[in-house]
């Protein structure tokens, strides 16, 4: 019956009993005996929803099942089990729809099994866009929609229906739930009971998913009950040269090679491409290999899917070619072979269509084959999780467990973590907070005693809820339950530097603290505090807060390098080194070199008189063995990694990171750079005079200036002339270069890093308006300080000058050899003529006897990019390695002598390969040219060539480290 208000127009249901209300009685959860019975992911589905709506009727409860486990079955239970008067389904896709739509109408999961037995069936509604009569719906007992259908973010103000039009909703593939419309369903229908279902339980996002976690049935109880069976990987080499043409036509090759196995004789064909050009040009591909293919979009019309689709079900379509559809909900038993051509962008989606390959069909018991190349780190999303399924002869149904169970149990330990804190205010989800994995790490005094205040089980009262901080609000505060983790946001209002009124433009941001506090696990170890903030004000006041005393010291420099040299290292992608002597203008004080494997590429002259800054590498992370980027500034005492955790995990981070600094460990990568200067605690300044002093570059040109507008830039930081250097303190003014007569700043700093200020007529404020004492400030930023003995300091940190050699050192061999017949102005070979310098080299190499306890291998790799001209491997019975590299180059005359010339061009050459001695992947790359996988190509001379391939197998791809010698 219509109802108006002379504005709106709702529609108001006409009171009726609904078919679930009538059939509740004769519904039966335990099914009948002579019948199929429920599964037991079912059972546990259906009783903990049951459970959950005993204690709290409209609680949004999300209940993750695997794929093909029954959740459709739960889905057509739940309402009866609600007693529902009308139902609303959410669905992601429009095949999808039509499906759940059929299952509802039919009821046959629940007929089959027993639990319904009446002849009356539901009144199932399949709705279409968005023109929406309501009326026309009330008599409906179940509307089965599309989010844009439904959703009522889409809807005019008055087009939505009451409140109270649906009294349950199931959502389908509820890992679209944080999305708007989804959740604008969830907020219009408050009092209606709400299940989400899905098998795949988390976001690509992170985003957390709606309602209580009430029931996840894992994966591995799945495999045990039949659910899933075992897929067979075929993950095809992608070489350097390959082309996506040339992967195209591998992967289509190995697709109907497996169509064409007799156990494939009824196997339906999915192949995967990301456009609608792509799918043209692989039906085409696959036409010439004799296996013919529809192509279905999202732009096929509905006749035209639904006529691919049955075709396919039917068995009188053997292939399909998809862009971007069926990956969710679609249930096609049959199918049992996938050419993977183009991969998913994300985990769930890529999760959900390799779970749907390994589903277990009684009518279809062959094992799936799914065909791709090696390629996964096309998408970064596919990094992390999916690269364990890219291992050699990974068993994709043992893998999967792992990716899809493992994030179930960590949301569940994160909620019981969270728990422990204090309620956090309604716009702040404690889950959503994921800090950075970086810290700033210090010590506390040596012997034990000292703590910060927090760990006593109370937020300081400087830190509450509404406490002014560093010129920020707090806005929320709280300790874990065992009080060694503070956790404090803040909000400032922040101005463009380019809006220089206070007023008007201004935008509230927030920062997130974390303290976190870790006791020594035995004597002759220090307690360690981190600090997490971007802050370097709040980070500041912590520091006068929870240290008024200044107990704690920075963390020692290089128990910090041995932390980050204890992390097994891929590559190194930044380094950067500091000058440890006083430059002149113009000079870096810092210099910065990157790229991949770049520490391979640095010389002695770069490093020379310099001393290690920082690193970034690619690291294998501790705690899961995945690749994460990790870098550490050893004089700033920073560690950090390029991932966000949310508050547990970045608790086990920083207790694993305490672990490696107080008990570093080796590793098969060793130290990085171990030929160069490191930074050193400062004990004592040395007892020499102390000649110059430079502010740090991070306040120079960063709109720093005093409160009376003149730069920092024009004023200069000095050695104080009447205060002689101590072995404790170092005295320093600033003056400003026009009037060295005017003094603005006089103080100290001693061996910390710590400043203490003597005299200021000005204070340093920045462009944004943030003020700062000038002692502060320098204690901050600290200067560097040059003594005349050639040690540097930097805040608490020395760096102790390095010893410059001048003279060839005695290990280097110089060994004559007997050219008489060589035409040493000929480095290669050349075809009927045994006269080069190759022919000589490799006469040599091969006429030398092989050690009795050692197996041995002479190898050729001459051309462009080589290692080296001839390499010689030997391995030793103990499995020792060693490798030798020798190069040629040709005279530049005809008679042998000792040419300057002639003796830099292989010297350099020699040089070169030093690089290859740290380089974690020289071994793979031999293995790569010794199999024709890369060029220039590596002939084996002498050796058993078979023998010298073994270690190059899969199992021993990874039983050599960097090169032994």
């Amino acid at each position: 019956m219509p109802l108006t208000d002379g504005h709106h127009r709702y529609c108001l249901a006409m009171p009726r009993e609904s078919h679930y209300e009538t059939q509740h009685s004769t519904f039966s959860f335990i099914g009948r005996p002579e019948q199929p019975a429920w599964r037991n992911p079912q059972l546990g589905a259906i009783s903990a929803v049951i459970a959950h709506w005993t204690l709290s009727p409209v609680e949004r409860l999300l209940v993750s099942m695997p794929t093909g486990s029954g959740k459709t079955g739960v889905a057509t239970a739940l309402p009866y089990l609600a007693r529902a008067h009308r139902v609303l389904v959410v669905v992601p896709s429009t095949e999808l729809r039509s499906q759940l739509a059929a299952n509802f109408r039919s009821e046959d999961v629940l007929r089959r099994i027993g639990a319904v037995t009446a002849s009356f069936r539901p009144i199932v509604e399949e709705l279409k866009g968005r023109s929406i009569d309501w009326s026309a719906l009330e008599t409906a007992d179940v509307v089965v929609a599309l989010p844009n259908s439904i959703s009522p973010s889409h809807f005019a103000e008055g087009e939505a229906p009451p409140s109270g039009f649906f009294d349950l909703i199931i959502i389908d593939e509820a890992h679209h739930s944080p999305a708007k419309t989804w959740q604008s369903i969830l907020e219009h229908y408050p009092d209606a009971r709400a299940v989400l279902l899905t098998a795949t339980p988390r976001r690509t996002d992170g985003k957390p998913l709606p309602g209580t976690h009430a029931f996840h049935y894992p994966l591995r109880l799945a495999m045990a009950d039949g659910i899933y069976q075992r897929i067979e990987p075929r993950i095809l080499a992608a070489g350097p040269q390959s082309t996506i043409d040339s992967r195209d036509a591998a992967i289509a090759v190995e697709v109907v090679a497996a169509a064409n196995r007799p156990e494939h004789a009824n196997s339906a064909i999915l192949i995967r491409a990301k456009s609608v050009l792509r799918a043209e040009k692989l039906k085409t591909l696959y036409a010439t290999h004799g296996l013919a293919s529809e192509i279905l979009t999202n732009g096929v019309g509905e006749t035209d899917r639904r006529r691919i689709i049955d075709a396919w079900r039917d068995e009188s379509l053997r292939a399909v070619i998809t862009v971007d559809m069926l990956a969710e909900g679609f249930d096609l038993p049959s199918l049992r072979i996938v050419g993977y051509h183009d991969k998913h962008k994300s985990v769930p989606a890529t999760m959900q269509f390799i779970g749907r390959l390994a589903r277990a069909s009684g009518s279809h018991p062959q094992e799936s084959v799914l065909v791709t190349v090696h390629d996964e780190d096309v998408y970064p999303a596919l990094q992390g999780a999916l690269r364990e399924l890219y291992k050699e002869d990974a068993d994709w149904a043992e893998v999967l467990p792992e990716l899809i169970d493992e994030p179930v149990r960590a949301r569940r330990l994160d909620a019981e973590y969270l728990s422990e804190f204090p309620e956090s205010p309604a716009n702040i989800s404690l889950t959503a907070i994921n800090p950075l994995a970086r810290a700033v790490l210090y010590e506390a005094p040596e012997g034990g005693g000292w703590v910060p205040s927090f760990t006593l089980g109370a937020v300081p009262e400087e830190l509450e809820v509404g406490a002014v901080f560093a010129a920020q609000t707090v806005v929320y505060s709280g300790l874990n339950a065992a009080s060694t983790q503070l956790v404090v946001l803040t909000r400032r209002l922040e101005t463009p530097s380019w809006y220089i009124n206070d007023d008007g433009l201004t935008r509230p941001v927030f920062d997130l603290h974390v303290v976190s506090w870790h006791q020594r696990p035995q004597t002759d170890r220090r307690d360690l505090l981190f600090i997490n903030s971007q802050d370097k004000r709040v980070m500041s006041a912590l520091m006068k807060l929870l240290d008024p005393t200044s107990q704690l010291r920075n963390s020692n420099p290089a128990f910090l390098q041995d932390a980050f040299d204890s992390l097994e290292r891929i590559s190194v992608s930044s380094v950067g080194v500091r000058n440890t002597y006083a430059g002149t203008a113009g000079t870096p004080s810092y210099a910065m070199f990157a790229g991949s494997g770049i520490e391979r590429g640095i010389s002695e002259a770069d490093t020379n008189s310099r001393a290690l800054g920082h690193a970034m590498a690619q690291v294998e992370a501790a705690a899961s063995g995945r690749p994460v980027t990790a870098g550490m500034a050893a004089g700033k005492s920073k560690y950090w990694e390029t991932r966000y955790l949310g508050l547990r995990e970045y608790e086990a981070f920083s207790t694993e990171l305490a672990s490696r600094y107080w008990f570093p460990r080796s590793t098969m990568s060793g130290p990085l750079l171990p030929n160069v200067a490191r930074a050193m605690r400062t004990e004592e300044f040395p007892s020499v005079e102390a000649i110059q002093a430079e502010f740090s570059p991070s306040i120079l040109n960063r709109g720093w200036t005093l409160t009376d507008g003149r730069p920092i830039e024009t004023l200069e930081l000095q050695i104080d002339p009447a205060r002689p250097a101590t072995v404790d303190h170092v005295h320093l003014r600033v003056i400003d270069r026009r009037d060295e007569s005017n003094t603005i700043w006089e103080g100290a700093q001693d061996v910390t890093g710590r400043f203490t200020t003597h005299f200021e007529s000005a204070a340093a404020r920045r462009m944004s308006g943030v003020e700062s004492a000038l002692g502060d400030l320098l204690t901050i930023n600290p200067p560097t300080i040059y003594f005349l003995d050639g040690t540097t300091a930097a805040g608490g940190v020395t760096y102790h000058p390095s010893n410059v050699e001048t003279f060839f050192p005695d290990a280097i061999n110089f060994l004559p050899w007997e050219w008489t017949g060589i035409d040493i102005q000929r480095e290669t070979k050349r075809a009927g003529r045994h006269d080069s310098i190759h022919d000589a080299v490799e006469s040599r190499l091969l006429a030398h006897p092989s050690p009795s306890d050692r197996r041995r291998w002479v190898l050729f790799n001459d051309g462009g990019g080589e290692i080296a001209d001839h390499l010689v491997i030997e391995i030793s019975t103990v499995g020792r390695v060693r490798l030798e590299m020798w190069h040629s180059k040709a005279a530049s005359g005809p008679a042998p002598g000792a040419r300057q010339t002639d003796m830099q061009v292989v010297a350099q050459q020699a040089s070169k390969s030093r690089r290859h001695i740290t380089d974690r992947d020289l071994w793979h790359r031999i293995g790569r040219r010794l199999t024709g996988e890369e060029s220039p190509a590596i002939h084996v001379l002498g050796g058993d060539r078979a023998g010298l391939l073994a270690p190059w197998s899969p199992a021993g791809w990874w039983s050599f480290g960097p090169a032994a010698s």
